[in-house]
């Protein structure tokens, strides 16, 4: 039987099947076979943007970037409030440890004899994995006692910074300032204290302080009634570090964060309420 050859507009290829010619396909139209060829479509034209799709595609970015970044900074700020309540903890652990092996005691804000505001984070150093010798070893300033929302003071050694004080006290009894102080401002008994669930005992102190009295500042948290050194407080002597408020030890050795509103206010009529070891 005799097979008909293809059309002439066609070859063939016994391994594709027949397709057209090449000078066919710049044929508007061709009809041949039941097949119709349509002219190409120029496809740089096809997937272009007007400057009006870039203006409103620019538009669209700026204001998703205007709602998230305000977010994205306040999930920062709140992931350097959970890493500092956790440093704060394991003070609490440490402080609690330093207790169970003195009898009870405290650590104590200085050393006596006038002694180092640091004293404090030094006796406390070896239960909390710190290695430091003396009160000026810049590991004092590093680790768990550095909060991450701290800034270093320019001029200011390692070993005065990190952010947290000690509730030393001054013109009250708080929670030790120096074990020969003329006022009675010694080492306390854990035991001792009054309500431990509403007694501060470390954690962050103003960041401010020291820009008008010294390095000294940097060991301790001030009480709200506080007015020692002769008008050292250009703010308020109790801090706001996170947001609107700090991270504090409390002697139950709880963590908890609190405004500094409602630690400036107190309690009843008592301003220093939150301060005191004693009451």
């Amino acid at each position: 039987m005799r097979q008909e050859s293809p059309p002439a507009t066609f070859r063939s290829d016994s391994r594709r099947g027949p397709f057209p010619r090449a000078e066919h396909l710049d044929t508007p139209k061709a009809t041949c076979t039941g097949f119709t060829l349509v002219e190409p479509v120029d496809r740089r034209r096809a997937h272009s943007f007007t400057l009006i799709e870039l203006l409103v595609v620019i538009a669209i970015i700026a204001i998703l970037a205007s709602l998230l970044l305000p977010a994205l900074a306040q999930a920062k700020e709140k992931s350097k409030q959970i890493g500092c309540a956790s440093n704060v903890k394991q003070l609490g652990v440490g402080i609690a440890l330093y207790a169970d092996e003195s009898e009870d005691w405290l650590p104590i804000s200085c050393q006596a004899g006038g002694g180092d505001y640091r004293n404090w984070r030094l006796e406390v150093s070896r239960y909390v994995g710190v290695a430091a010798t003396s009160t000026g070893d810049n590991n004092l300033g590093l680790g768990v006692f550095r909060c991450p929302a701290w800034t270093d003071k320019p001029g200011y050694a390692t070993s005065c910074s990190g952010g947290y004080g000690w509730n030393a006290g001054f013109s009250q009894p708080h929670f030790g300032y120096r074990d020969d102080d003329n006022w009675g401002r010694t080492r306390v008994r854990l035991r001792k204290v009054t309500i431990p669930v509403d007694s501060i005992v470390t954690g962050d102190a103003t960041d401010w302080y020291g820009t008008a009295s010294g390095t000294w500042d940097y060991g301790y948290i001030y009480h709200p009634s506080c007015t020692w050194g002769g008008g050292i407080f250009p703010y308020l002597p109790v801090g706001r570090r996170h947001g609107p408020g700090v991270n504090m030890l409390w002697a139950d050795m709880h963590v908890a964060w609190k405004s500094q509103a409602e630690l400036m206010s107190g309690k009843g009529t008592d301003t220093d309420y939150y301060y005191r070891a004693v009451r």
